[in-house]
C-alpha cells in the first residue's frame, strides 16, 4: 500500500485546501451577547412568550425622614389658608340710608355686625347697595344668612338682603421692581383700609424716616362733605407719602415689595416711587378734617395775610 492510500480522504464536499463551514470551527464560535445585540435579546422578540420571563419587580423609592424633623406649620398670612367664615359679602341694601343705619338694623335682628364696610357713590355719597358685614363669630354670620336674608323688611325700604361668603384675602401681585428716580421722596401707596386715618398711616410708615409735616394725603371719597356727614373723612383706599429723604422712600418700597412687608390693619400694602411727589398735589386737595392741603402745608400757607410794607420813608 502507498502512501497516498493511507491518507485520510477529504471530507465530502470539501477539500484539504478548503474545508467544509461546518467544521469544527464553527462550534468555537461564541455565543452572541443580547446586551450587545438587541435582535437576540428574548424580550425585546415580540413573538416571545412573556411567561417565560422572570417578572422585574419595580423599585419603590421612599424618601428618608430627617430625624427630628416636623412638617411645616401653615403660613397665617398664604391667601389659601385664609378663610373668613365671619366676614360676608351683603348685596341689595337701599342707597338712601347711612352706614351707621344699616349696622342698627342688623343689630336689631340679633346679628350685631363688628364693623361695615359699605362703599359710596363720590358725587352723592349714597351706598352703592352692596358691600362687606364682619361679624364677631361665625355663629352670627350664619344667623345673618339664615333669618335675614332673602326676607323682606319694611325697615329696608322692602328691600331683600343677600349675603354670601366673603372672598379669601389675596396677596397683592408683585410690584414691578424700578429704580428709584433721582432725588424721589415720595411713595404711592394702595390697598388701604377704608377706615385708615392720617394718623394711622403715618405711625406705619414713620418707622422708614421722617415724614414731612404734611406728608400723608389721602383722597378722600367726598371732599366737599361737612363733618358730620357720613362720608366725612372717608377715604378711596390709596394715597401718597413724603418722606424727609430718599433713603427712606427707597427702604419704603424695598421692604413693601416683600410679601406682607408693609400693612396697615392687616392688609398688605403696596408701595411704589412717585415722581411728581408735593408738586403734584392740586389746589382742591383737601387733608382728612376737611382743610385745603395747600393753606395748611403747601405753597399758599403764607399767603391770605396782610403784606408787610418795605421799609423806606413813608410817602
Amino acid at each position: 500500500m502507498s502512501d497516498s492510500d493511507s491518507s485520510p480522504s477529504p471530507a465530502p464536499g470539501g477539500s484539504p485546501l478548503h474545508p467544509p463551514s461546518s467544521g469544527p470551527s464553527e462550534a468555537a464560535e461564541p455565543t452572541p451577547d443580547p446586551a450587545a445585540d438587541p435582535a437576540a435579546d428574548p424580550a425585546a422578540d415580540p413573538a416571545a412568550d412573556p411567561s417565560d420571563q422572570p417578572a422585574k419587580k419595580k423599585r419603590k423609592r421612599t424618601k428618608k425622614k430627617k430625624a427630628g424633623a416636623e412638617p411645616a406649620a401653615p403660613d397665617a398670612k398664604d391667601p389659601s389658608t385664609l378663610a373668613t367664615p365671619s366676614t360676608l359679602f351683603v348685596e341689595g341694601i337701599p342707597f338712601k340710608i347711612t352706614e351707621e343705619a344699616f349696622s342698627s338694623f342688623l343689630a336689631s335682628q340679633g346679628c350685631p355686625p363688628a364693623s361695615v364696610r359699605l362703599p359710596v357713590w363720590q358725587d352723592s355719597g349714597n351706598l352703592r347697595g352692596f358691600g362687606h358685614v364682619v361679624f364677631a363669630e361665625a355663629a352670627i354670620a350664619k344667623k345673618a344668612t339664615d333669618e335675614i336674608g332673602g326676607k323682606n323688611f319694611p325697615a329696608l325700604m322692602n328691600r331683600y338682603l343677600t349675603f354670601s361668603p366673603a372672598n379669601a384675602p389675596k396677596a397683592p401681585a408683585a410690584p414691578v421692581e424700578r429704580e428709584q428716580p433721582s432725588g424721589c421722596k415720595s411713595v404711592f401707596i394702595k390697598n388701604l383700609p377704608y377706615d385708615a386715618t392720617e394718623a394711622i398711616i403715618s405711625d406705619v410708615f414713620s418707622v422708614f424716616g421722617k415724614i414731612v409735616p404734611g406728608g400723608v394725603r389721602l383722597p378722600l371719597v367726598n371732599p366737599g362733605a361737612a363733618e358730620g356727614e357720613h362720608s366725612f373723612g372717608k377715604i378711596k383706599g390709596f394715597g401718597y407719602v413724603t418722606f424727609k429723604e430718599p433713603e427712606h422712600a427707597l427702604a419704603c418700597v424695598n421692604k413693601a415689595r416683600k410679601p406682607y412687608g408693609v400693612e396697615v390693619s392687616g392688609r398688605p400694602i403696596m408701595c411704589d416711587y412717585d415722581e411728581k411727589g408735593e408738586a403734584g398735589v392740586k389746589a382742591s386737595f383737601r387733608t382728612q378734617d376737611g382743610k385745603y392741603w395747600g393753606k395748611e402745608f403747601g405753597e399758599d400757607k403764607n399767603k391770605g395775610g396782610a403784606q408787610k410794607r418795605k421799609g423806606g420813608p413813608k410817602l
